[in-house]
């Protein structure tokens, strides 16, 4: 029997109606709020407010949904006594009341730029100077190192509470036997990587012991006080009250040595077992560019006015004593644009050494760092990285305290002639010098800075200093020129005894 087939009945869908204007827009409306709850949801409680104890335990205070908020939530709790209160967001350090900043160290080649509070550029090199004091947040972290206040972006460098037990090297001082040592890092998470440098005799008020400075001005007993003290800017807490200035290292290079050059001679072979000349590059141990060079040092000093033994102690940092493979091939003393980055490759090249030494005083010193009307200048005196030449010409923060070392050790290893000779007056930046009291101008300081004092004149209530200036004077026209001869009668101006540091 046959089935009858049933007809299938086939529904057509509508199709949909278009949404209006209005439909459309609270659509949208709906959306974007949901975004936008979604986003609040993550960040909700994104900030931690969390206080370190001395044993860098963790204690939760409370969570923020901004920065601003979590700042001052972190202000509130220094305000209450909390020790060290600081901030997280993603369990990466933000702010702190009591920390360091770390900076890049795995690759020596490296080197990071930061900003001054001039908003002038830095740099320096996590080698030869790891970790820094930190100050505070302020769109950015502020730091201290070498005696300089400085400002990196957090993707530069690192933050640590002060405590955490990862610090295995952190910057310091100490006194012993009389002595002034200061203890660098080339890597704070590894004592290995630390350096010494013997500085001085230690001020008398400073006992055997450990001290806390990232000025090597001011020293102080505990961490947390030197912090304080740096935020409030004084010295409140600091165990000496006259600040402690290495006198080679703020010594302006228009100066002379008594030392002669068989000084010079001696100490390398002396000091390093220097006996010949090098024949070959690399040189051996006991062979040096600079042996029996003292004569062409001296010749410098004597044409020049500039510091024959500053400049040696300067090569012997700079070049490993002339034994630098730059040194040895290139005839390069001072590292004359060697780079971090390929130094070798990019360090200048001379045919002699006598012609390296002409081109470090007339180019580099002359017509730059001891030139007031050149970018380069700071004072012509080593410095560090808040004044001096140690703020453009090295990377490494602690370069112009290295070199003094090796001064010091030459001086007193042949007399102490030197050492304490000139009269050393600190005057601040924006200091006027004059061609005599009350008369012209011609030039100001940039920064605080170090003068040889000549002679000093009472004039009414005035106190005048003459002093030593690092430039040439044109006696005709008397203003600084870098390319006059530097005559030393000629070349003293004066400023106001108000204007000290």
């Amino acid at each position: 029997m046959s089935k009858t087939k049933k007809r299938r009945t086939v529904k057509r869908r509508r199709s949909a109606k278009p949404l209006t204007l209005t439909e459309a827009f609270f659509l949208l409306f709906i959306v974007i709020g949901i975004v936008a709850a979604i986003i609040l949801l993550q960040n909700k409680g994104s900030y931690q407010i969390v206080a370190y104890d001395r044993s860098h335990r963790a204690t939760l205070l409370h969570t923020a949904d901004s920065l601003d908020e979590a700042q001052m939530l972190m202000q509130q709790e220094i305000e209450r006594g909390t020790y060290n209160p600081a901030i997280l967001q993603d369990d990466q350090m933000i702010d702190i009341r009591y920390g360091i900043i770390a900076f890049p160290n795995d690759v020596c080649t490296q080197t990071t730029a930061f900003t001054y509070l001039d908003q002038s550029k830095g740099y320096l090199n996590g080698c030869y100077g790891a970790d820094a004091l930190y100050v505070g947040y302020a769109e950015g972290w502020l730091f201290q190192i070498s005696a300089a206040i400085g400002k990196i972006s957090p993707d530069q460098a690192q933050l640590y509470d002060i405590h955490d037990p990862a610090l295995a090297a952190i910057n310091h001082y100490q006194v012993s036997a009389g002595r002034l040592l200061h203890y660098g890092s080339g890597n704070v998470k590894d004592s290995a990587k630390q350096f010494q440098i013997d500085l001085d005799a230690a001020p008398a008020s400073l006992q055997d012991g450990i001290y806390y400075s990232y000025d090597g001005h001011y020293f102080y007993e505990s961490f947390e006080a030197m912090a304080d003290d740096v935020r409030a800017e004084c010295h409140t807490n600091a165990v000496n009250s006259v600040p402690f200035y290495q006198y080679f290292q703020y010594l302006p290079q228009r100066s002379h040595t008594d030392h002669d050059e068989t000084v010079l001679n001696t100490y390398l072979q002396e000091a390093y077992g220097i006996t010949s000349l090098p024949t070959t590059c690399p040189a051996d141990a006991s062979a040096s560019i600079l042996y029996k060079s003292g004569s062409l040092f001296l010749d410098m000093q004597d044409r020049y006015t500039i510091n024959a033994l500053i400049l040696f102690a300067s090569a012997i940092h700079e070049s490993d004593a002339g034994r630098s493979n730059i040194a040895c091939a290139k005839h390069n003393l001072f590292g004359h644009s060697a780079y971090d980055d390929d130094p070798y490759a990019s360090a200048a090249a001379y045919q002699s050494i006598a012609e390296c030494l002409e081109s470090h005083v007339q180019q580099y010193l002359i017509e730059g760092y001891a030139n007031p009307a050149d970018t380069r200048w700071h004072g012509s005196h080593l410095g560090d990285k808040a004044n001096g030449m140690n703020v453009r010409y090295a990377s490494d923060p602690y370069w112009g305290e290295k070199i003094a070392s090796h001064l010091q050790r030459i001086d007193e290893a042949f007399g102490a002639k030197d050492h304490g000779k000139e009269t050393i007056l600190w005057v601040k930046a924006g200091t006027a010098f004059y061609t005599a009291p009350n008369e012209k101008v011609l030039y100001q300081t940039t920064t605080a800075l170090p003068l040889i004092v000549v002679d000093q004149k009472t004039i009414g209530r005035e106190i005048w200093y003459e002093v030593q200036s690092d430039a040439a004077i044109d006696p005709s026209s008397l203003v600084p020129d870098a390319n006059s001869l530097y005559q030393e009668q000629e070349a003293r101006v004066w400023v106001k005894a108000e204007q000290e540091e």
